[in-house]
């Protein structure tokens, strides 16, 4: 488990002033590239001044660098908008420890972005559906050290389970949204790849217990809607647990569910 990087360490940094588009995406200068000595991570960490972390993907498109998968939650959790300005000071190790300034130039409230991103949209995806293989779900909230070690446990334990199945599954971290507003999202590559096309309903099994759960598209997203919260409740499903979904039966569309524990 990586550890927060010391804000006050004297490490390369770079700032950007959000301009454009910069809601899914941002540029890293290209002068900065050198700083990480001829091997460009594929996955980094951003940290904030609360020590809360997100996993973001790197990726270089033509002879730049960007912030892409991960980037777009990162600006959603601290309500970043056009004018703000970003200092990112590279800790090593895939690291950064991100200040973030408003409109204002004052620093901006970590505090209360975190209230505004407890109050999600209803139809807000968190699982990124356009991963390329089902397998893979990224946390994309943040969460403090100590529950982020649990948190990575919980998803060790998962990912293992998983490569060990021999059925088609994808996996959930459980966040806010889809524990309050009943709705949790599926990997679109998983729905196109492995269930049959159409299916409106699917079977969520857990011991030798079934229920019935909508699935349904919004925005060419897809989730589990009604029926899925009374699962959640039935099972006590928290913040941080993992839920591993195995399609047993592709044509009664049979989703059988395993959890494991974010013990925090």
């Amino acid at each position: 488990m990586a550890r927060s990087p010391n804000p006050g360490s004297r490490g390369p940094s770079f700032f950007k002033v959000l301009i454009g588009g910069f809601s899914q995406k941002l540029r890293i200068p290209p002068a900065f590239v050198k700083h990480f000595n001829g091997v460009v991570p594929h996955k980094c960490m951003l940290w904030d001044s609360a020590k809360r972390a997100w996993h973001v993907d790197m990726k270089k498109v033509g002879n730049n660098l960007f912030f892409q998968k991960g980037w777009g939650t990162f600006v959603q959790d601290n309500s970043l908008e056009t004018g703000d300005f970003l200092l990112f000071r590279y800790a090593g190790n895939s690291q950064f420890y991100v200040q973030m300034y408003g409109k204002s130039c004052c620093e901006k409230d970590v505090t209360e972005a975190t209230r505004k991103t407890n109050k999600l949209s209803k139809f807000q995806p968190l699982i990124d559906n356009e991963s390329a293989g089902a397998q893979v779900t990224r946390r994309t909230s943040y969460s403090s050290v100590a529950e982020a070690t649990e948190e990575d446990r919980a998803l060790e334990e998962a990912s293992k389970f998983m490569s060990d199945s021999k059925y088609p599954c994808f996996k959930g971290v459980m966040r806010p949204a889809y524990l309050q507003h009943g709705y949790l999202g599926v990997p679109s590559s998983f729905v196109k790849g492995h269930m049959t096309e159409g299916t409106k309903c699917v079977k969520l099994q857990f011991s030798n217990k079934s229920q019935p759960v909508n699935l349904v598209t919004h925005l060419k997203r897809y989730m589990l809607s009604r029926g899925w919260i009374a699962f959640a409740k039935e099972h006590a499903l928290q913040l941080g647990d993992v839920c591993v979904f195995e399609l047993i039966h592709r044509n009664d569309a049979v989703l059988k569910v395993s959890i494991f524990r974010n013990i925090n």
